[in-house]
């Protein structure tokens, strides 16, 4: 069952050739500047003054190049020495980019945050506010890409909007992170933690490779913890309590962050989306259980309130309702909706929610560089591969 999880990112919709491209060759040619609820597009070169305010919440502006949103703030607050924890944004960022974005930090001084000293980041303290930022607080992001060439047939086919896929990133690069979700929503608890261990379709390190080989081979939990790297924490951290308890496989996973053990379930919720999408690309009208969304003046979807702007469907949980393309799809995989309401691992259970299937491509400026907006959770990647190949 696990090899019709192999491809979980359908082919482009788009049908003419496209040129090859290298993008991202350095963090400057993809630029990507977070369009926030309630004020205008942040700008990478822009520089921000703090107004003051009151509230327990900073909140204040992120500019980084090569570092991932949750590296760059795990730098800062070691640097002001408090906790991760008291740290918020509303959405990941590119680590091989140049990016702009808002985050919060609870209880932490205006002027302490910008006197730190981080290479290739620069932090602009806004104004105090009551409440933090959280994830999801924001309509989109602006993308300005550089790219030597593109296929203006395929962006012609797109007619302003393309499939809304989950990209590369919800998967992982490990290629295993939705086929390990998926064996934990089947209750198969012991494949999912042997698979974490001993499988990386791009494991790099030679000595983690020997070390996972090994295991697979003598599976001897206490043995593998002096094989394994300690780069690999996670790993070892699973290691290190089936040294004690063998059989006990779900509290070894549960020593995994919760962030860590909900990106297995969220990215079996996003295969299942690109395959049903796949299949609906080529049925005209709404399915049952679709409907359409508004949007706000600029163009961004609205999709909790009806309207008549962007398709909407289910992204699968145990609350949603399920049409019979969507049941197909379920079938094909031996899953159900009932499956997301784990009874081993309750904390992990997902209602699921709701995505658009197509997403608009809103501000579109052709050339070289190539710049677009796209609503929140869409990925600019899946887009670009629409028009080129790299």
């Amino acid at each position: 069952m696990l090899k019709k999880l192999d491809d979980f990112l359908p082919a482009p919709m788009t049908r003419s050739k496209k040129p090859r491209v290298e993008i991202k060759k350095r963090p400057e040619d993809f630029i990507v500047e977070e369009v926030p609820l309630e004020s205008p597009k942040l700008s990478v070169s822009a520089n921000y003054e703090f107004t003051g305010g009151e509230g327990k919440f900073l909140h204040a502006v992120l500019v980084k190049k090569n570092w991932s949103t949750d590296m760059a703030l795990k730098r800062i607050c070691r640097l002001l020495g408090v906790s991760k924890k008291r740290a918020d944004y509303a959405g990941t960022k590119d680590k091989r980019a140049w990016t702009a974005q808002l985050f919060s930090l609870y209880s932490v001084d205006a002027e302490k945050l910008s006197s730190l000293s981080i290479r290739d980041v620069k932090l602009f303290p806004l104004h105090y506010a009551d409440k933090p930022i959280k994830m999801g607080d924001l309509r989109g992001n602006a993308f300005t890409i550089a790219i030597d060439s593109y296929s203006r047939e395929s962006l012609s086919e797109l007619n302003g909007k393309f499939p809304n896929y989950y990209g590369e990133q919800r998967f992982g690069n490990s290629g295993i992170t939705h086929k390990v979700g998926y064996l934990m929503l089947k209750g198969m608890y012991e494949e999912a933690v042997m698979l974490f261990l001993t499988e990386r379709e791009n494991e790099k390190n030679e000595e983690a490779k020997e070390a996972r080989a090994l295991l697979k081979e003598h599976g001897d939990f206490k043995r593998a913890l002096n094989e394994f790297p300690y780069f690999l924490r996670h790993e070892r951290t699973i290691l290190g309590h089936l040294s004690n308890k063998p059989n006990d496989y779900v509290n070894a996973l549960r020593r995994l962050p919760r962030g860590t053990l909900l990106m297995f379930i969220h990215a079996v919720q996003s295969f299942l989306f690109n395959k049903y999408l796949e299949k609906r690309i080529t049925i005209e009208g709404l399915l049952e259980d679709e409907y359409m969304c508004s949007s706000d003046k600029d163009g961004f979807p609205i999709i909790d309130k009806e309207g008549t702007s962007y398709v909407v469907a289910p992204v699968i949980g145990y609350e949603s309702s399920v049409n019979n393309l969507y049941k197909e799809v379920l079938s094909s995989l031996d899953l159900s909706k009932e499956d997301f309401l784990i009874k081993s691992m309750p904390e992990l259970s997902s209602r699921g929610t709701k995505r658009l299937l197509f997403s608009p491509i809103l501000n579109l400026i052709e050339g070289n560089p190539l710049s677009f907006t796209l609503p929140s959770g869409s990925y600019a990647t899946v887009f670009l591969r629409e028009i080129i190949s790299y």
